[in-house]
C-alpha cells in the first residue's frame, strides 16, 4: 500500500500490516476510489480512534465490501495515542491527564520489567478475583484444599541452578504454554528416562541444546524473581507413559495453580523463542507531527494471536482457558491478562488506582477467553449456564489442530475436570451422562473427517469444527428438560466387555448445569468438594429407541436457505422425505455428501429426543440459528409450510375452545348470581406449538450402527417401529 508524503497515512498503513491481505492489497490498488482515514477522539484514553471512507471518483463517499470493511473495522485493534513525554505539548491534553498514553518501545529488547509490575499490581490489588484457581469453579474456601495441593510427582526447571527439581511443597512457579512443531529437528531437548539423572543434578539441564524458546521462558523467569518453571518436555518423562498419563490428567492443576502462565505467541516451533525480547516484527508504528509523537497502540491481544500457530493448536486451548493470569510474548509486543483486564507494553496506564478494580481495562474478548464471571459460575448471577458453556467450548475447542489425532480427549481433559467437579456428572468420551441425550446433537459447521479413535456418536470420533443443536434449547424448569429422551435401557460397553447401565437421573441432580437460569440459587450441596469422578470409557452404546426408514434428496446450493448469519453455510442441505411429504432436514459435510450426490431410498433414521416447542423459537432455541427463518417464511425452511400452518390452526382452535368454556362458565356464575372478575385470567393467546424429533441417520456393519448425521423432523404420522441398538 502506498502512502501519500503524509506522516499520519504511514503510521495507519503501518499499523495495519498485521492485517494486510492479498484481498486487501489489491483493493487498495484499485484507482476507482481513494481511501480516507478519518480521527476521533476519545477524551477519557487520551486516544484517536481510527475511521475509514472510500471515495470514488465524484468525491462521493462508497460502500466497502464486508470482506474489506471487517479488516478496517475490526472492534479495538489500534488506536492512536499521544507519546507520555509529549501530552503537555499538545493543545487537547495540556488541561488534564488522560487515562492512558504512548510508551515508545525499543526495537532490540521488550520490557519485562512493567510486566512484572503489573503481575504485582494484579496480586496484591485484585484479590480472589485473580488469585483462585480457575479449576475449581469456585468452591468454599477450606472444602477443597485437595484441589489446591500440587500433583504428585511434579518437577520443575530450577532456573537458579540449571536443574529439573521435585516441586517443593506448594511453591510458586512459572508455566510455559508453546507450540510443539512436527518436524523431529525442531522438537525441544526432552526430559526421558536415560536423562532423568542428568537433568537432576545442579546445572544438569542442556541449556545448549535447549530450544530457544525454552532458554528465553528461563530468562523471563528469572526477570519475575521467580525460581520454578514448569515446562512439558522438561518436566514430563516423555518416553514413560504411565508419568506422561499421570501429569496429562493433571494439566488443570498445572496451569491453574501457576502464578502466572508465559505464553510463546509468536513463531511456528520452539526454535524461534519469545522473538520480542531481541527485535520486533514489525517495528512499532510511530509518527511526529508539529513535534508531537504518536503511536498506534494496540488494544486488544485478538488480531495479535488470531493469525497465531498458537492461537489454531488443540493443547494451547486448555492451558490457556485454565491459566489465572497469563503474559503474551507476540512477535511485535507483550499483553498481561488476567481476571481484571488486559495490560499492554506500549500503553502507560495514568490512574494506577483505576487498575485496581475487576472493572478497569480492556475486557477479555469472547472469541479468546470465556469471562471469568461466566466460568465462575456460582460466584455471580448471570444469564447462562454450564451446559451452553460446555457447548460453546467445544466448538472453540474443535475449531483448533491436534497434530495426532489420539490426543483429542486428552488435550481438553482438565476443562472436562472443571466441569465434571463443578456439575457432580463424568464424561464418557467428552459428552455429559447427565445431559447424554443432549450431548449427542451436536452439528457439523464445516469439513469433518472420522476419526476412528473414537465412537462415531462422540464429538471426539470426528475433526473439525461442530455446534451443538440444543446449547440455546435446554433449560431447567420445575416441569424438566424441554427435549425428552427417546433412549432407553440406555448402557455402554466397558472395555472388560461388561454393560454399564446410564442411569436416569432426577432433576436436581441435572440442576448444576443449569444455575442462574431463572433465577436458581446454588444450594450448599454444590458448594462441598467430592471426589473427582473418573471419565468413563464405553466405545458402544446400547439402547432401545424407535427407528424408521425415510429417503433424504440433495437440496441445491443455491437453493439451501442458510440464515445470512448462519456458520453452517459450508455444509450440504437434504431434505428428509416420508413417501411424498417433506417431513424433515439433515446437514452434511462436503465428505460425506459427496457419497449422497442423489436421491437416496430407505435411509435408516433412529429417534434421539422429542421436543414440544413454540414454532416462533424454532430458529433460535432448537437450531440454533443455522437454518433460513426469512420473513416470506416466517418460519425456519426445515420441512413443508402446513405444518407450521397445522400447529397454528390447532393452536386457534385450542385458544377458541378456552374462550368458549370460559364464556359457559361466565354465564353459569351469572345465574347463580357470582360474580368473578378473575376468571378469564390466564385466557391470553398462547403461541403455537409444534411436535418435533431429532433424529441420527446410521449406517450399520456387521451388526453395529454407525452415526452419519442429526437430522429433525415433524412427528407426522410417522410409521416408527421399535429397535435395539449397538451404537459405535
Amino acid at each position: 500500500m502506498e502512502t501519500p508524503n503524509c506522516a499520519l497515512c504511514a503510521v495507519v498503513t503501518k499499523a495495519l500490516s498485521l492485517r494486510l491481505t492479498r484481498q486487501l492489497l489489491d483493493y487498495a490498488k484499485d484507482e476507482k476510489h481513494t481511501l480516507e482515514v478519518l480521527l476521533y477522539l476519545r477524551d477519557e484514553e487520551g486516544a484517536f480512534d481510527f475511521s475509514f471512507r472510500s471515495i470514488g471518483l465524484d468525491g462521493i463517499a462508497m460502500k466497502m465490501p464486508q470482506s474489506i470493511s471487517r479488516i478496517f473495522y475490526a472492534p479495538g485493534d489500534f488506536v492512536l495515542r499521544i507519546a507520555s513525554q509529549d501530552l503537555r505539548k499538545s493543545s487537547v491534553f495540556n488541561q488534564f491527564m488522560p487515562a492512558k498514553s504512548a510508551r515508545i518501545l525499543k526495537n532490540s529488547s521488550c520490557d519485562i520489567t512493567s510486566m512484572k509490575h503489573h503481575l504485582q499490581t494484579c496480586i496484591d490489588h485484585h484479590g480472589e478475583t485473580c488469585e483462585r484457581t480457575r479449576h475449581t469453579m469456585r468452591l468454599l474456601p477450606g472444602s477443597a484444599s485437595d484441589l489446591h495441593r500440587l500433583p504428585i510427582n511434579l518437577r520443575f526447571i530450577d532456573v537458579e541452578n540449571d536443574q529439573v527439581v521435585s516441586a517443593p511443597t506448594n511453591c510458586s512457579y512459572v508455566a510455559l504454554s508453546y507450540v510443539w512443531v512436527q518436524s523431529k529437528e525442531a522438537r525441544p531437548t526432552t526430559l526421558t528416562t536415560t536423562s532423568l539423572r542428568a537433568f537432576r543434578e545442579p546445572q544438569g539441564l542442556p541449556m545448549s541444546r535447549l530450544p530457544q524458546t525454552i532458554l528465553d521462558a528461563i530468562t523471563v523467569c528469572q526477570k519475575l524473581g521467580e525460581r520454578y518453571l514448569w515446562v512439558d518436555a522438561s518436566c514430563i518423562i516423555q518416553d514413560d507413559e504411565e508419568d506422561r498419563a499421570a501429569q496429562i490428567a493433571e494439566m488443570d492443576k498445572i496451569y491453574s495453580l501457576a502464578k502466572v502462565t508465559l505464553v510463546a505467541a509468536c513463531g511456528k516451533d520452539p526454535s524461534q523463542g519469545l522473538s520480542c525480547l531481541r527485535f520486533r516484527d514489525p517495528p512499532q508504528a510511530t509518527c511526529e507531527i508539529d513535534g508531537i509523537s504518536y503511536v498506534a497502540c494496540e488494544t486488544s491481544v485478538r488480531q495479535s494471536l488470531h493469525q497465531t500457530p498458537w492461537h489454531s493448536r488443540g493443547w494451547t486451548y486448555q492451558e490457556f482457558i485454565l491459566s489465572r493470569r497469563l503474559i503474551f510474548f507476540t512477535s511485535f509486543q507483550v499483553f498481561y491478562m488476567c481476571a481484571a483486564g488486559t495490560c499492554t507494553e506500549d500503553t502507560t496506564y495514568h490512574d494506577p488506582e483505576n487498575l485496581h478494580k475487576s472493572d478497569s481495562g480492556t475486557r477479555y474478548d469472547s472469541d479468546i477467553r470465556r469471562h471469568p464471571s461466566e466460568w465462575d459460575l456460582v460466584s455471580i448471577g448471570i444469564e447462562g449456564s454450564a451446559w451452553k458453556l460446555y457447548n460453546e467450548i467445544i466448538e472453540s475447542y474443535t475449531k483448533r489442530q491436534l497434530t495426532y489425532q489420539t490426543d483429542t480427549l486428552f488435550a481438553i481433559s482438565g476443562i472436562l475436570k472443571v466441569f465434571s467437579r463443578y456439575c457432580d456428572d463424568t464424561f464418557i468420551y467428552g459428552i455429559p451422562v447427565k445431559l447424554f441425550n443432549c450431548a449427542l446433537l451436536w452439528q457439523p459447521l464445516g469439513a469433518l473427517q472420522r476419526n476412528h479413535m473414537w465412537p462415531s456418536w462422540s464429538w471426539a470420533g470426528w475433526t473439525g469444527a461442530v455446534c451443538n443443536l440444543a446449547t440455546d434449547a435446554i433449560h431447567w424448569t420445575t416441569r424438566g428438560n424441554v427435549f425428552v429422551s427417546a433412549l432407553q435401557n440406555l448402557t455402554f460397553s466397558m472395555p472388560t466387555g461388561a454393560e454399564t447401565a446410564i442411569e436416569r437421573l432426577e432433576l436436581d441432580t441435572v440442576k448444576p448445569w443449569f444455575l442462574y437460569e431463572y433465577g436458581l440459587d446454588p444450594t450448599p450441596t454444590l458448594m462441598e468438594r467430592k471426589p473427582d469422578k473418573p471419565f468413563l470409557e464405553g466405545r458402544y452404546l446400547n439402547f432401545e429407541s424407535r427407528a424408521i426408514f425415510l429417503s433424504i434428496i440433495p437440496v441445491p446450493r443455491d437453493k439451501a436457505s442458510f440464515s445470512s448469519s448462519s456458520r453452517a453455510s459450508s455444509l450440504h442441505k437434504y431434505h428428509i422425505f416420508d413417501g411424498d411429504n417433506w417431513v424433515g432436514t439433515m446437514l452434511l459435510s462436503q465428505e460425506y455428501a459427496a457419497s449422497y450426490p442423489t436421491a437416496l431410498h430407505q435411509c435408516e433414521f433412529i429417534q434421539i429426543s422429542n421436543c414440544n416447542v413454540a414454532i416462533d423459537q424454532m430458529n433460535n432455541e432448537i437450531f440454533n440459528n443455522i437454518f433460513d427463518a426469512s420473513s416470506s417464511r416466517k418460519h425456519p425452511d426445515v420441512f413443508d409450510q402446513k405444518f407450521f400452518q397445522w400447529a397454528r390452526d390447532v393452536n386457534n382452535f385450542q385458544i377458541q375452545e378456552r374462550l368458549r368454556e370460559a364464556s359457559r362458565r361466565d354465564k353459569s356464575a351469572e345465574g347463580a348470581g357470582i360474580s368473578d372478575s378473575n376468571a378469564n385470567d390466564g385466557l391470553q393467546a398462547s403461541p403455537a406449538r409444534i411436535w418435533i424429533s431429532h433424529v441420527m441417520r446410521i449406517e450399520r456393519k456387521d451388526g453395529i450402527a454407525y452415526r452419519i448425521a442429526i437430522g429433525v423432523i415433524h412427528q407426522f404420522s410417522l410409521k416408527w417401529y421399535d429397535v435395539k441398538i449397538t451404537l459405535g
